[in-house]
């Protein structure tokens, strides 16, 4: 242990560049698979490519880690010894240029101190990323993660620019540009989104921004029954609204909208127009509901599972009704026009949720999603759920061209081996 500790101060002094190195993970880890022997916590590109350089080296695999959002999803950890990669402490704004909506930060910030800079300039990032507060900027790019509001904002992977990474060889790259207009043809930059650090580093990304809307408004009405409530999510869909996010879920549709003042208020009092909106829930009820509805995978709790499955639109209704009877103990929220169901197993006291029950209903809700022309993703449970069932599903003929993806970038294997899709 001491001389990984020695091998990676050197390398560190070696480049004149600042880290914290420490024995053992960080406060709160809980990624699956072997314990970590250490946590180096560098403050800039030179010092991650001096770690990921020493990692390669000394034939340890380097877990990348900001605030720890996606510790309960991706795969199980195939190789050790593991050393952390945090980079909590590479944060801040390296350049903002409100005139052009866009925004150049490291990996490290915080959702929550980054949206307190852009609100001050009247914008905002847009990716509908749910609790984001604690969630850094390489945790939301890492993991692809957005909410309900995608639906009219995008996600995580449409609000990239640029960035630059250090790859499994230590070496530091550019991707995109610092414009919204970019190159044709493969984007490398879009590539790294959702790998969960398995092929590059983060080191700056440069973020296309929003105007934040000056009013916003939510509306929600019980409509008796999942098949119902999608009912009527459809009908705002096909109306002359322009919703911001639209989540079914006990029977209630609630729909969310934001703009102008007059053309929030507009949209609100049209909405209780509508067939079945005439008795709706109570502002509290309806917020309640929200917040649970725009994180499902946050109420599965530390040893639950929820599983995102993507549809089709029109296979949503009936992956839900099929949701209800693989799954009766689960709790269900669609994200109407967005195609997604979630499938929550919320925590369960010691023995009554055992990772072969669970792995049960998880594969059993694959089938359908995929039935349905969709697939299926873990994106949140204990170790010994993912370990067996695959998180990902089986990538099929994509798992060669995946291989060499990850070749390309990380031919020794040192990133974080056994996150991604096919155990890459």
């Amino acid at each position: 242990m001491e001389q990984v500790l020695t091998h990676f101060a050197v390398a560190l002094r070696r480049v004149g560049a600042e880290a914290a190195v420490a024995a053992g993970p960080p406060a709160g880890y809980a990624v699956a698979g072997p314990v970590p022997l250490a946590t180096i916590r560098p403050r800039d590109e030179a010092g991650i490519g001096a770690v990921v350089s020493v990692a390669r080296d000394a034939g340890l695999a380097l877990l990348v880690r900001g605030a720890g959002s996606c510790d309960r999803a991706g795969g199980v950890l195939r190789a050790a010894p593991v050393v952390v990669l945090d980079t909590t402490a590479c944060a801040g704004l390296v350049a903002y240029a409100p005139g052009d909506l866009t925004v150049r930060v490291r990996p490290g910030t915080r959702l929550s101190d980054l949206d307190a800079v852009l609100a001050a300039r009247g914008q905002m990032l847009g990716t509908g990323r749910p609790s984001g507060g604690a969630t850094t900027v390489g945790g939301l790019l890492g993991a692809d993660a957005w909410g309900p509001s995608r639906l009219r904002w995008g996600g995580a992977r449409d609000a990239v620019l640029g960035m630059r990474c250090v790859d499994g060889a230590g070496r530091a790259f550019a991707a995109g540009a610092n414009v919204v207009k970019n190159v044709s043809g493969l984007d490398v930059g879009k590539l790294m989104v959702g790998s969960f650090g398995t092929l590059a580093v983060l080191t700056e990304v440069c973020l296309r921004l929003r105007p934040r809307p000056r009013a916003s408004a939510l509306r929600g009405a019980a409509f008796g029954s999942d098949a119902t409530a999608l009912a009527a999510a459809r009908a705002v869909l096909d109306a002359d609204f322009v919703p911001t996010a639209i989540a079914v879920a006990d029977g209630a549709c609630l729909v969310a909208v934001d703009g102008g003042p007059a053309d929030v208020a507009d949209q609100a009092e049209r909405l209780a127009a509508l067939d079945g909106w005439s008795r709706p829930l109570p502002a509290e009820a309806a917020e309640a509901a929200w917040r649970a509805a725009a994180d499902p995978a946050a109420a599965a709790g530390p040893e639950g599972v929820a599983v995102r499955c993507d549809v089709p639109e029109g296979a949503l209704a009936a992956l839900m009704a099929e949701g209800a009877v693989l799954a009766p103990a689960a709790r269900l929220t669609a994200w109407a026009g967005l195609g997604v169901l979630w499938v929550v197993l919320e925590s369960a006291p010691a023995g009554s949720l055992t990772p072969d029950r669970v792995a049960d209903v998880v594969r059993g809700v694959r089938a359908a999603a995929e039935a349905g022309g969709g697939r299926a993703v873990v994106a949140a449970a204990p170790e010994g759920v993912r370990a067996a069932v695959p998180p990902f599903g089986d990538p099929g003929a994509l798992l060669p061209w995946l291989s060499a993806v990850k070749h390309g970038f990380d031919p020794d294997g040192v990133l974080a081996p056994g996150r991604f899709v096919g155990g890459l």
